[in-house]
């Protein structure tokens, strides 16, 4: 046989059973990073677009997590005490399974949680609960690490006080992820979650070289693109869950780094959708918002009475979506959320304010006593006691950053600004408080 077809047969031969003069190269693998929840399960507020959500970032994750992937949880479990901060983690607990999250840094802020709630959680995460700073007990069996194809995942406290309040055995930063580096398998990619900031995320880093990605806390956005320490690179998820970020991990290099804002253009996952709605159930049949502390003050009275001495006033109200405030959260069944209804209705933390739509028909929605108070008294004396005036207070205490992150208060004015008072019949107002007491 001449050489030529020789050679040429070999080379049919090495396609058939997949022979390569060349290096394959290692499997490509997708790493995706959620977290900072912080009790943000669901994105709030009445101005568009609003961000994040634990429906909306389990969808992006089944969309970015094809093929390999590692997804992690930067933690954020719980920032409170308390019934509903306990149904949260419960409901984040069981979105995180069903996001099959890999790991899940248990952050010192999880502690507030108690004993028994953070047992719970650990049997619920079913061995995704990490922490090499806490050492595993028989109440508190916390993973130290978790190794996923070429990853090993370890998490870190910067302040353990918290957990040895809570009668456990825990130790700082530094020592647990001495030990972290010292335990990894041979060969593998290590990163890092800590509850920490940059600052901390840094020494950490100088002080472990080894180290390919430490995630830390950071409130505000995400990071534009990560911040390299030697060769470690430092992320930030960004608060309340609104982002998740995403690398690309191929041949030894994280690469394609995003960060993904959880906007209106994903839609709910309705598994999740499923989880949230039962989480909204147990906050409504717990009786949250009736348990809530209320003051006494002047006796709160409702739009209507206002209307005789104010009719261009309360039509310009009327007109606004301030008049169907309580509708917006009807319609995904937060009516019953303590998280939302106060900037909802009118004096909700009164003795005399709203209670529910059938018991205080006239206290539903933002009403003018939201912004000018009680209006008893006004109503039945009006030159006597004049009505608070309203202005940017009245709506900051609503209209804030987490809420209405696009709120202008000179834009937003002009779309329920105040006529002139006209058809001041203080009689007729006299009588209306009298009918509605």
């Amino acid at each position: 046989m001449k050489a030529a077809t020789l050679f040429a047969a070999l080379g049919v031969l090495s396609a058939v059973v997949g022979f390569s003069s060349q290096k394959a190269s290692a499997p490509e693998w997708t790493v995706i990073i959620g977290g900072q929840t912080d009790g943000y399960l669901s994105p709030c507020g009445c101005t568009k677009p609003m961000s994040g959500g634990i429906r909306r970032r389990v969808s992006a994750i089944r969309q970015l997590a094809t093929g390999n992937a590692l997804i992690l949880d930067s933690g954020g479990l719980a920032v409170a005490a308390g019934p509903q901060d306990e149904m949260k983690a419960d409901a984040l607990a069981e979105t995180l399974v069903s996001a099959k999250a890999d790991a899940v840094l248990l952050s010192g802020a999880d502690a507030v949680l108690g004993v028994a709630n953070l047992s719970s959680l650990i049997t619920r995460l079913d061995g995704r609960l990490l922490s090499g700073s806490l050492t595993p007990s028989d109440r508190l069996p916390v993973v130290p690490s978790i190794t996923k194809g070429p990853f090993t995942v370890g998490g870190v406290l910067v302040n353990p006080a918290a957990f040895r309040a809570l009668g456990e055995s825990a130790r700082g930063s530094a020592e647990a992820a001495e030990e972290f580096i010292a335990q990894l398998p041979s060969g593998a990619v290590p990163i890092l979650l800590t509850d920490g900031g940059k600052e901390a995320a840094t020494t950490l880093a100088e002080q472990n070289p080894d180290l390919r990605l430490v995630v830390f806390r950071q409130t505000g956005e995400p990071l534009a693109a990560p911040i390299p320490v030697g060769k470690t690179l430092l992320v930030a998820v960004g608060e309340q869950g609104k982002h998740v970020l995403r690398f690309k991990f191929q041949d030894g290099a994280l690469t394609e780094y995003r960060a993904i804002r959880l906007g209106p253009e994903y839609d709910d996952d309705p598994k999740v959708a499923v989880i949230y709605q039962t989480y909204l159930r147990r906050v409504a049949d717990a009786g949250l918002l009736d348990a809530l502390p209320r003051t006494v003050t002047d006796r709160y009275v409702g739009s209507e009475a206002c209307l005789p001495c104010h009719t261009q006033e309360h039509a310009i109200w009327k007109g606004s979506r301030h008049a169907t405030a309580l509708k917006t959260l009807e319609a995904d069944g937060h009516q019953r959320d303590p998280d939302c209804v106060s900037c909802h209705v009118v004096g909700l933390d009164s003795e005399s304010g709203f209670r529910s739509r059938e018991k205080t028909p006239t206290l539903t929605d933002v009403g003018c006593e939201s912004c000018h108070g009680p209006g008893e008294r006004h109503a039945r004396e009006p030159k006597r006691f004049p009505f608070k005036k309203a202005g940017e207070d009245s709506c900051t205490g609503c209209h804030r950053g987490s809420t209405s992150p696009n709120f202008d208060f000179l834009t937003y004015w002009k779309k329920i600004q105040h006529g002139p008072v006209e058809n001041q019949r203080i009689s007729s107002g006299q009588e209306k408080i009298k009918k509605s007491r």
